[in-house]
C-alpha cells in the first residue's frame, strides 16, 4: 500500500512540476523556442538561398557554354553565392527580430 501511495504522491509531484515549467516557457517571450527559431530560421534561409543560387549558376553556365571548371567562374559564383547567403541570413534575422519585439511587446502589453 505504501508503495501506491508513493508513486501517486511522485506523479503527482511530477506533474506539478511540469505545468509550472511549461507556464514558465509560455510565459517567457525570451524563452527557448524564440532562440532557437532566431537561429534556425536564417540558417535555413541561407541555405536555400545559397542552394537556388548554385543550381541556377550551373543551369546558366551549362546553357551558355561557359567553362564550369575555370577559377575566373568559380571565384564569380563563390562570390556571388557567399553574397546572396549573408544577404538573405541578414534579411531574414531582421525579420524575426523584429516579430519576436512585436510577440515581446504583446505579451507585455496584455501582462
Amino acid at each position: 500500500m505504501e508503495n501506491k501511495d508513493a508513486l501517486i504522491r511522485f506523479l503527482h509531484d511530477s506533474d506539478a512540476r511540469l505545468k509550472e515549467t511549461t507556464q514558465k516557457v509560455e510565459q517567457n517571450p525570451n524563452g527557448f523556442t524564440t532562440k532557437l527559431l532566431g537561429f534556425a530560421l536564417p540558417a535555413i534561409a541561407s541555405y536555400v538561398a545559397t542552394a537556388a543560387m548554385s543550381k541556377s549558376w550551373t543551369k546558366l553556365s551549362a546553357r551558355k557554354g561557359w567553362d564550369s571548371e575555370g577559377l575566373i567562374n568559380r571565384v564569380t559564383i563563390a562570390a556571388l553565392t557567399g553574397a546572396i547567403g549573408a544577404v538573405s541570413s541578414t534579411v531574414v534575422s531582421a525579420m524575426c527580430d523584429a516579430a519576436f519585439t512585436r510577440k515581446r511587446e504583446s505579451s507585455q502589453d496584455n501582462a
